[in-house]
């Protein structure tokens, strides 16, 4: 992409969060690129915690839980259950807060402040992750801008996951 082009395109985000006309994102459909283990049988996601509506400048997002449920039902494929599953293996998202973040002085791009818990499935605490989800691509512009930050925030959460795991086979 051409420095131009880029610069278009950054402006463009940039004008949908904080220009004066208001815009509205609804559910969206996150394709996290993760693997989920062989071991998880059963896949759940309680969003519960976490704003339905957030508001980030002149954007507002809508549905967010949904959205943060697609994503884990794309993440676990056919092992995805409901929160609340007995014997699943569960991921609990108790912070996922939309913000923007600066291109230097050429734009804004969404952020994703995120803590998470992940659970066995007899209810026992696995891995505690926190971080701040970063899109792959800042100057996308439009609601897939959404879920590429919701992607990268999922393969954080897996990734936390997985250092916690392989940290607890080495100390035992």
């Amino acid at each position: 992409m051409g420095p131009n082009r880029l610069a278009r395109a950054t402006l463009a985000l940039a004008l949908v969060l904080f220009a004066g006309c208001t815009t509205t994102w609804g559910v969206r459909n996150p394709q996290p690129n993760v693997a989920i283990g062989a071991g998880v049988a059963k896949l759940s996601v309680d969003a519960k915690n976490v704003p339905d509506e957030q508001e980030v400048g002149n954007l507002i997002i809508t549905d967010f839980r949904q959205t943060l449920i697609n994503a884990g039902r794309n993440m676990a494929g056919s092992r995805f259950v409901p929160a609340g599953t007995a014997g699943a293996f569960s991921l609990v998202i108790d912070q996922a807060v939309l913000d923007a973040g600066n291109i230097g002085s050429i734009g804004q791009y969404l952020s994703l402040r995120f803590r998470a818990r992940w659970l066995t499935p007899d209810g026992q605490l696995a891995a505690e992750v926190a971080g701040v989800a970063e899109p792959r691509n800042p100057t996308e512009t439009g609601s897939r801008h959404l879920s590429d930050v919701v992607e990268v925030m999922y393969e954080q959460m897996v990734a936390g996951l997985s250092r916690t795991m392989s940290s607890q086979k080495t100390d035992n």
